[in-house]
C-alpha cells in the first residue's frame, strides 16, 4: 500500500527541523548599505552558514555585524563531492533543528549560481526554504534596460567559442523577433570584450543592446542602444568588469 503524505503531515516534519534561509550577498559597495532591517536580523539570528567562500562571507557577516564574534560563528563551505553541494555537516544540522543561512559570492543564492542544488536536496527533506529579498544583478540590469519585463529569458552563459556563439545569438534574435522577449546572460569578465564584438557582428543593425556593468557599485554604467550606434561609439571598457548583456529585436 502506498502510503501519502498530507499536508499536515508535511508541515509535522517541518516543524521538527531547521529552516534553510536564502541569504544574499552585495554585489557591490553601495548594495551592501541598502539590505532592509529584516535582512539584517535575520543574519543575526544565524550562527550557522553555507557557503561558497568562507573568507568572502566572513567578511561580509563582518560588514553586517552579528550578535556574536565570528570565530564562534560555524561557515560551512559547499561539497563539491556531494551532488547537491550541501555537507554533511550542515545536512545533520538541519535535520536536528538548526536553522541555516545560505550564501553566494555575490546577489541571491540560486539565480545564476549553484545554490539551487542544496534547495532541491532541502524541499527533497522537507526542509523549510526561507528567502530573503536582496538585489539581483540579472534583475537590476533589466528594469533599467528598458526592455521587455513581462517575458525574458536568462541563458547562464553562451559558448566561449565565437564559431559557437554567433550562431547561437543569430538563434536568439530570431526567438526575440518571434516572442518578442528579452534575451539575457552573462560571461566570465575576462571574455567580455571578446563578447560584446560578437553581439555586434552577429545581431542586426536595429536590435537593441543593453550593456550593464559593475552594478550597485561607483563604476556602475548601464547603457541601451541600437546595434548600428553601439557600432559608431567608442565602446565601454569592460575587460575584468562584471557585466550582464540583454538584447530585444
Amino acid at each position: 500500500m502506498i502510503k501519502i503524505k498530507t499536508n499536515e503531515n508535511i508541515k509535522q516534519s517541518m516543524d521538527k527541523k531547521g529552516r534553510l534561509f536564502l541569504i544574499p550577498s552585495p554585489i557591490g559597495d553601495e548594495d551592501s548599505q541598502s539590505f532592509s532591517p529584516n535582512t539584517i536580523d535575520v543574519i543575526r539570528s544565524l550562527d550557522n552558514f553555507l557557503v561558497e567562500r568562507a573568507r568572502t562571507a566572513r567578511r561580509f557577516i563582518s560588514m553586517i555585524g552579528h550578535t556574536k564574534e565570528i570565530r564562534l560563528l560555524r561557515f560551512m563551505e559547499m561539497d563539491k563531492h556531494d551532488q547537491y553541494l550541501i555537507t554533511d555537516e550542515a545536512k545533520n544540522l538541519l535535520k536536528s533543528g538548526v536553522n541555516v543561512g545560505l550564501l553566494s559570492e555575490a546577489g541571491p543564492p540560486c539565480l545564476a549560481d549553484p545554490g539551487n542544488l542544496v534547495v532541491k536536496w532541502a524541499h527533497e527533506n522537507d526542509i523549510q526554504v526561507k528567502p530573503i529579498g536582496g538585489t539581483s544583478s540579472i534583475i537590476s540590469a533589466l528594469i533599467a534596460s528598458g526592455m521587455n519585463g513581462q517575458q525574458f529569458t536568462f541563458h547562464g552563459y553562451l559558448p566561449a567559442k565565437k564559431e559557437q556563439l554567433i550562431p547561437v545569438i543569430k538563434k536568439l534574435e530570431h526567438i526575440s523577433k518571434k516572442t518578442g522577449a528579452s534575451q539575457i546572460f552573462i560571461e566570465a569578465p575576462y571574455r567580455n570584450v571578446q563578447v560584446l564584438n560578437s553581439l555586434l557582428d552577429g545581431l542586426s543593425k536595429n536590435t537593441r543592446l543593453c550593456i550593464a556593468c559593475n552594478l550597485h557599485t561607483e563604476e556602475e554604467f548601464i547603457s541601451t542602444k541600437e546595434v548600428l550606434k553601439w557600432k559608431k561609439l567608442i565602446l565601454p571598457e569592460l575587460h575584468k568588469k562584471p557585466c550582464v548583456f540583454i538584447f530585444e529585436a
